[in-house]
């Protein structure tokens, strides 16, 4: 069953290395086993600053930008309905990622 795989958090312990190789591996990987939605979903503005800042810093960079467009996709699909609620930076970061 899919939703036993603990995809968010495999995410959030790789955001905490701040390591950019590892953090692409798991985003990469999350991809491939089409988890991306399940690691993305259901955050809040805490869970969610972290890999806005990271795609936001890294997507211009060509070796990670496939996979942070995806991801960049992801979120603005789950999230872009609900920013009203989130608090002034979450939604300052959301204006940068769609630009």
């Amino acid at each position: 069953n899919i939703t036993n795989y603990r995809y968010s958090d495999a995410l959030d312990e790789a955001l905490k290395t701040s390591d950019a190789k590892i953090i692409l591996s798991v985003l990469q990987e999350l991809s491939h086993r089409k988890g991306l939605t399940i690691a993305l979903g259901n955050r809040d503005e805490t869970q969610l600053e972290p890999i806005l800042l990271f795609i936001i810093k890294k997507i211009n960079n060509p070796i990670y930008s496939e996979i942070l467009i995806a991801c960049s996709n992801t979120i603005l699909d789950i999230y872009s309905k609900s920013v009203i609620g989130f608090e002034d930076l979450i939604a300052k970061l959301f204006r940068k990622l769609e630009l």
